[in-house]
């Protein structure tokens, strides 16, 4: 019996799909609840910025963000509009940007001749992706930046092979609003300036329609410097990874090839976390590649693989390089950040491995893809019936390199949420060549098609659980900072809640300071706030008493089921 995912009959109008999907994100986001004011992992530095626009009508930048979000600023402002500043609001104001992500991932795919079903079941991946999900449910900037980055390649890529000059022009301009988000924004223009002569081989046409472009975009974004220096605005870590990359190409000038350490750990973790995120798509892909292999092989490929891809996992963990590879989002089988004091919950790492070994599959099932298909690409450059043209794949690669380029190989922190602008891109490249007729998702076999939609299942079930425990506990920590604060008396800066809590008041206290704001110190030998007499925590710490205890109503068994707080008291009190 076939799987039916989705109806071809059912989805031959684009607009049913949008609407589909809009369906199906305005409910994930219902079930996960995301409300309450407070902010989530670095988003208070930039929420600071919006309540300074709506409270005092004044532009301000924290010292605690390297992003150029002015953009994101103002649309979160018109948010903010009806009833005041609040942090709900600005997590709307993400969420509206989501949703665009999504349906511009699935026009952008669409484009491309991948088919309907395929696209969509693309675009539901990307929705249930725990860091793209996560991310959207936030004030943060990759969601915003990924829709507007997914949305301005779709329409440049359909405005030039569709011969329309007005999408072209308005692909571009979305591009300039999206480094305003943030300032690899310049790789649509990047990847234009590579590409355009391979599209529309006129020397006139490159020098107007890409090169003119893309210096605009640059001499804007040096405006943009320029102005907020000489507002005295310049927050102290705007630069911080330029320098960070400036010192890592000084070291490779200079041969010291010590800093090849950095992308030769980074590449890899990024592929294996890539095929983490599309391993249900990569599936359907793999099974497609292989339908001229007859039964016994397709099966002793796809058991093999599996079972080498657990033991190269296996091999990873037992050697210490286990699961999470790489920071910030992807917790303990959950979300992040986890910037609270104590002892988090732990899943067995038997999950880890498993999850490990599926990034390990999907990396190779990637990388394969691509090089096959873009070797295909080039072969069919003559065919005008394929939709994926070699200037196609400059032009990802142009705006891949700048998106992804510097963070592989500069010095300083590098996280998961990095890689979510590169997905679209993946997509479509390990898709590959399609002629008009042809339906990637039937050419799957049925076995995989099931396979796939068991896997979406699952990820969109962990997906929002752990998005909904992430603002149970952060809910039930803020109403224990409250407490503190308000009924107890004690000064905010008696109280350590973790990074978000620490910070957000001590930013706010300081947005109008003309010198530079750090983050509130941690003691290294404690870990705590240096002069805490309260704690919340995660768990009980020693040489303190629990003095109440805020439940949490979780979805998922590895999440916290309550938030402590602690002081010097030697005895407890009850929880409000």
């Amino acid at each position: 019996m076939a799987v039916r995912f989705l109806s071809q009959s059912a989805w031959e109008r684009p607009w049913a799909t949008m609407l589909f999907l809009a369906v199906a994100w305005s409910a994930i986001v219902l079930a996960i609840n995301p409300t309450g004011e407070f902010p989530t992992n670095d988003d208070f530095a930039y929420a600071l910025s919006v309540k300074a626009l709506v409270r005092d009508g004044r532009f301000r930048l924290t010292d605690w963000q390297s992003t150029a979000m002015v953009a994101q600023g103002a649309w979160a402002a018109l948010f903010c509009l009806p009833a005041g500043f609040s942090f709900t609001a600005l997590r709307i104001s993400t969420l509206v940007l989501g949703l665009l992500g999504v349906v511009a991932t699935y026009l952008f795919l669409d484009h491309f001749g991948v088919g309907r079903r395929l696209s969509t079941f693309a675009a539901l991946l990307v929705a249930l992706n725990l860091v793209y999900l996560g991310q959207a449910n936030t004030f943060m900037t990759d969601v915003p930046f990924h829709a507007l980055l997914t949305l301005s390649s779709w329409l440049v890529v359909s405005g030039l092979d569709r011969g329309s000059t007005a999408r072209y022009w308005t692909g571009l301009a979305v591009a300039l609003v999206s480094i305003f988000v943030r300032q690899v924004g310049e790789g649509i223009f990047v990847g234009m300036v590579l590409a355009y002569p391979l599209a529309r081989p006129s020397f006139r046409g490159w020098l107007t329609q890409a090169l003119l472009p893309a210096f605009v975009a640059a001499a804007t974004m040096r405006a943009y410097g320029a102005a907020i220096a000489a507002a005295g605005q310049v927050p102290s870590v705007y630069f911080a990874k330029h320098e960070q990359l400036g010192i890592a190409l000084s070291h490779l000038i200079q041969l010291r090839l010590g800093v090849l350490k950095v992308p030769m750990f980074r590449i890899p973790a990024s592929t294996i976390y890539l095929g983490l995120f599309l391993a249900p798509l990569l599936i359907l892909l793999a099974s497609r590649m292989a339908r001229g292999w007859s039964a016994s092989l397709r099966m002793a490929a796809g058991v093999g693989s599996a079972v080498l891809a657990v033991v190269a996992a296996s091999a990873m963990e037992a050697i210490g390089a286990g699961m999470p590879l790489l920071g910030n989002i992807l917790a303990d089988f959950g979300m992040g950040i986890r910037a609270m004091p104590g002892v988090w919950p732990q899943a067995p790492r038997t999950l880890w491995v498993l999850l490990l070994a599926a990034g390990i599959w999907g990396g190779v099932a990637l990388v394969v893809l691509i090089a096959s298909n873009a070797r295909a690409t080039w072969g069919h450059r003559r065919d005008p019936g394929v939709a994926l043209r070699p200037w196609h794949l400059v032009f990802f690669a142009g705006v891949c390199v700048v998106l992804i380029g510097p963070a592989v190989m500069m010095y300083g922190p590098y996280f998961d949420r990095y890689l979510l602008p590169l997905i679209p891109y993946a997509i479509v490249v390990a898709t590959g060549v399609a002629r008009p007729g042809e339906d990637p998702w039937s050419e799957a076999s049925i076995r995989a098609r099931a396979i796939a939609t068991v896997g979406l299942a699952l990820t969109g079930v962990w997906s929002m659980g752990a998005v909904h425990d992430y603002f149970e506990w952060n809910r039930a920590r803020w109403v224990a900072a409250r407490y503190v604060t308000g009924k107890l008396g004690v000064d905010s800066t008696r109280l350590d809640g973790g990074f978000e809590v620490n910070n957000l008041e001590h930013f706010e206290r300081n947005l109008y300071a003309k010198e530079d704001v750090e983050l509130v110190p941690v003691d290294p030998a404690t870990g705590l706030r240096p002069g805490a007499s309260h704690v919340i925590s995660v768990s009980p710490l020693n040489g303190r008493r629990v003095l109440a205890s805020f439940p949490c109503r979780n979805w998922l068994p590895y999440s916290p089921s309550r938030i402590l707080l602690l002081d010097d008291a030697k005895t407890s009190v009850p929880a409000p």
